[in-house]
């Protein structure tokens, strides 16, 4: 095989194209996709964080909707026992009040029954002497 200076241009010249090519466009292509993939990596990375930080806020809410369903529960059984309480206070007190106005009324009957017996009762003893009076004074005319 004969080498003759075809050949050896011909190599020349596509070590300078490849030189080049190295220098114009391989290299900076190369570079742009670095910077693409260094973009990406970044933005993944980036998006990793935020799904972890999106995951604990939710996490977070939950314990916080939690919590304060809890302590609704519980303000509304406190609500609810109090109301139960001033409930069973009142009923007491008007039953109290039911109570006493009953013995006033009963102490009232009675004074008034008592009153009233004693009051028939002189009558009866009125109405039994007038009776012996005329009596006595049917014998005595008789």
């Amino acid at each position: 095989m004969e080498f003759n200076a075809t050949f050896f241009l011909s190599a020349i010249s596509f070590i300078i194209f490849t030189l080049l090519m190295n220098k114009i466009l391989y290299r900076p292509v190369m570079e742009i996709v670095e910077k693409r993939k260094t973009f990406f990596e970044e933005n993944d990375s980036n998006a990793k964080d935020n799904e972890s930080k999106t995951k604990e806020l939710l996490k977070d809410k939950e314990t916080k909707i939690q919590s304060a369903n809890k302590k609704a529960k519980t303000f509304l059984f406190e609500g609810n026992n109090a109301l139960k309480e001033k409930k069973q206070q009142h009923l007491k007190k008007a039953k109290e009040k039911i109570v006493a106005s009953l013995n006033l009324e009963k102490q009232n009957l009675e004074s008034e029954h008592k009153h009233l017996k004693e009051s028939i009762l002189s009558e009866v003893d009125e109405i039994a002497n007038q009776i012996l009076e005329n009596i006595l004074k049917k014998r005595t005319k008789g």
